[in-house]
């Protein structure tokens, strides 16, 4: 992975942020005097963060793949799921599956229909 200056400088700006969120919720001001060694440091030679913004790329890749995983998960188990069960209790089936499978005949609905140029211009 090749770091340049620009994601060094964001992953510097990054740990002045966490610094500062730290000062003020958690009430340690004594961090203040690093918080400004930083911001000195990002703006006169921001590649002195090359090895924090590896690790923090890494960090953010790492978290972004299991962080969409989780998230789908719960979207399939909260909306999906429920969705399905509920359907197949009300025994809906809009892609008429048990008359596909029940029947040798098609399934498909034949639609009689002359396409002309106005089907084009306006397809919906």
């Amino acid at each position: 992975m090749n770091i340049s200056s620009k994601q060094s400088l964001d992953s510097g700006l990054a740990l002045v942020l966490i610094l500062l969120l730290l000062v003020v919720f958690m009430d340690q001001t004594f961090l203040l005097k690093p918080v400004l060694v930083i911001v000195l440091l990002c703006m006169i030679y921001p590649d002195i963060f090359k090895p924090f913004a590896y690790i923090w790329f890494k960090l953010s890749t790492v978290l972004g793949h299991i962080a969409s995983k989780i998230l789908l998960s719960i979207v399939f188990f909260c909306i999906v799921m429920p969705v399905a069960m509920i359907r197949r209790l009300l025994g809906l089936d809009s892609l008429k599956l048990r008359e596909w499978q029940s029947d040798d005949s098609s399934v498909f609905i034949e639609r009689n229909h002359c396409f002309t140029s106005r089907d084009i211009e306006f397809p919906y």
